[in-house]
């Protein structure tokens, strides 16, 4: 339960936010980098 409590309190905080923001824009921008890479080297081009 003190687990519980402490993830309650981190979202309070706007470094946790922060954290969060910046790990799903690399995510994004890693899918988008791989899927252009994959369809530049299998010859695909881009509509």
């Amino acid at each position: 339960m003190d687990m519980l409590h402490q993830l309650i309190h981190a979202l309070g905080e706007p470094r946790t936010w922060l954290f969060v923001a910046t790990a799903v824009a690399c995510g994004v921008a890693g899918w988008y980098c791989a899927d252009f890479l994959f369809d530049a080297l299998h010859g695909k081009e881009n509509d």
